[in-house]
């Protein structure tokens, strides 16, 4: 499957399944990735010193410098694979601090944290600084958490508000109270610094 994302560019990715297409969509709204690889061949040593190589679904490279290196694995195929194997070489065979090896699974990706990246990745393709800063307003003003929905209606913003409180709560503006998933009824308040 290819798909085109717009919000770190114009870029086009090949995922092989429905898990690797939810942890990029992930990967690309989360504000400490500046960069996505995909399909990254890497050569390790197996146990009797043959040279074997594995292709990395996901390669992220975040603001540190810090690049993780991620295998998608539903976990029902983890052991028959031997992933964990794998990985295990990698973390081993390289040394660097700033290469970190992991495997992606289904229960890594939540329905809350990709609907949220969605919601982010829609409000980066069509930014409204406006709406971003009224809602933020609204937020600073209430004297306790207020719904999403409540603020969105004290700013004006009608059906913006969602795409107002995600920026937000990307950037670590405003926090989530409760359930994860950033919906109209989702409670909102400023962050703690």
């Amino acid at each position: 499957m290819t798909g085109f994302f717009s919000a770190m560019g114009n870029i086009s990715h090949g995922m092989e399944s429905y898990i690797e297409t939810k942890n990029f969509i992930v990967a690309e709204a989360d504000r400490d990735v500046v960069s996505l690889l995909t399909q990254i061949r890497l050569p390790w040593l197996d146990a009797e010193g043959v040279e074997r190589f594995h292709v990395f679904d996901l390669v992220k490279v975040l603001r540190s410098g810090v690049r993780i290196f991620e295998a998608v694995k539903p976990k029902a195929l983890q052991e028959p694979s031997g992933i964990h194997d794998v990985i295990a070489a990698f973390r081993t065979q390289y040394r660097d601090p700033r290469m970190l090896f992991r495997v992606v699974d289904e229960d890594m990706l939540p329905h809350w944290r990709v609907a949220n990246a969605l919601l982010t990745l829609k409000a980066l393709r069509t930014p409204d600084p406006k709406a971003d800063d009224g809602l933020f307003e609204v937020v600073a003003d209430a004297d306790e958490p207020i719904t999403v929905e409540e603020a969105g209606r004290r700013a004006g913003l009608g059906d913006r508000t969602l795409e107002a409180a995600a920026p937000l709560l990307r950037t670590g503006e405003i926090a989530l109270r409760g359930d994860p998933e950033l919906t109209h009824r989702s409670a909102i308040e400023l962050a703690e610094r």
